[in-house]
């Protein structure tokens, strides 16, 4: 719409400047033409009008769509930085309940209780797994854990399956209320509509990551097959990359931090996952997304 208008703009602010000067070469060098000019007062004084009021409305509305433009894309960069902490969220409580250590929260969208995070902290003992704290691993004071194998050992648990059920349950929901509150901000453009559609998929992925547990929390199921586990680990690994890389894509997008940068958090995935990442980066108007 905005580009249909800018194109109509743009041939009634010609129209009416050709209109003028065609009337001011006619007046002057035609010498029938002035004299008709001359004895039509009122017409002329009609056309002289509509021509410059034309043209001082169309160039006046120029500037206001210029000023509306301009504060469009300031808050659509805005959006661009509040949304980001849905996938922010994702990933903080998705390596909770994977590795545990602090959960230092800024963003209060997101809380763990202490009797989750107790439960948790119990769990992962149970499983011979020590907690690794989640910003040593970003600030490199601590190695990046293997999550696959910390995965498969904890979905052996069925009570860490209902745990996670439930955690992720309200994840899911937060991750939901986060795209709904900005979403009326994003969709101005094109860009910010493929935007949404990609916040769209990473809801999904973490809705049918849940649903693998629904059977554990009902009671109809006591253990993963071998290959619902490892279905189910592979499920967890790429959406926690996508978390990833829709949070670094959405950042950047938002101008807060720049076009080219890398988010730390890149540090807790595996070596695999930061390759498919750079290769994200290479391609142009790609997904924003490593994994379908």
């Amino acid at each position: 719409m905005r580009t249909v208008w800018r194109r109509s703009g743009r041939w009634t602010a010609a129209a009416s400047l050709l209109l003028i000067i065609v009337v001011a070469l006619s007046d002057v060098l035609l010498g029938d033409v002035s004299a008709f000019w001359s004895r039509h007062n009122m017409l002329t004084n009609l056309i002289s009008s509509l021509a410059f009021a034309l043209l001082t409305i169309t160039v006046i509305d120029y500037l206001l769509e210029r000023g509306r433009a301009a504060r469009r894309q300031v808050v659509t960069l805005v959006a661009y930085n509040a949304i980001a902490r849905a996938p922010i969220g994702q990933r903080r409580v998705m390596w909770q309940l994977v590795c545990g250590g602090e959960y230092v929260i800024t963003d209060v969208d997101f809380p763990l209780s202490d009797q989750t995070r107790e439960r948790l902290g119990r769990l992962l003992r149970q499983a011979g797994l020590d907690p690794v704290d989640e910003d040593a691993v970003i600030n490199d004071e601590s190695p990046t854990p293997d999550q696959t194998a910390r995965i498969s050992v904890l979905a052996d648990n069925r009570e860490w399956l209902a745990l996670a059920y439930t955690v992720l349950s309200g994840c899911l929901h937060t991750v939901r209320l986060v795209i709904a509150r900005w979403s009326p901000l994003l969709i101005a453009s094109d860009e910010s509509v493929s935007l949404l559609a990609e916040l769209g998929r990473q809801a999904e992925e973490l809705s049918n990551l849940y649903v693998q547990l629904l059977p554990f929390v009902r009671g109809r199921k006591n253990a993963f097959t071998d290959e619902e586990k490892t279905s189910f680990v592979r499920r967890w690994t790429r959406a926690f990359a996508n978390a990833i890389a829709l949070d670094e894509a959405l950042i950047r997008r938002g101008g807060e931090r720049g076009p080219g940068w890398i988010n730390p958090a890149r540090h807790l995935l595996p070596a695999i996952d930061v390759a498919d990442l750079d290769r994200r980066d290479q391609t142009r108007d790609g997904p924003l997304r490593v994994y379908p």
